[in-house]
């Protein structure tokens, strides 16, 4: 469904990448969170080079939650993108 989206975030740590999904799905604002890592973005700041230890997490969400998600998310990255085909199940707590 075009109202079907999935985000990408990044964390600095095991454990916070762990209770950021943890809180993503107790408040319903993620069907379900992947967290994989560690990875290691490289990056310029400040004109140097920069290669950091980050835990990647993708969450399933829909439209309509991208902005509660993105307030309570304290990553600079945040990425945006449609799901294009298949049927996201939404299990949302009763």
């Amino acid at each position: 469904m075009a109202d079907d989206v999935q985000i990408l975030i990044t964390a600095e740590s095991r454990e916070d990448a762990h209770a950021l999904a943890h809180n993503l799905i107790v408040n319903q604002l993620a069907t379900s969170v992947q967290v994989a890592g560690p990875i290691v973005t490289i990056f310029m700041q400040d004109g140097a080079m920069v290669e950091a230890q980050q835990w990647q997490l993708v969450l399933r969400t829909i439209t309509a939650q991208v902005s509660a998600v993105r307030e309570i998310v304290p990553a600079a990255e945040f990425v945006v993108l449609p799901v294009l085909g298949g049927d996201m199940e939404r299990n949302w707590a009763d």
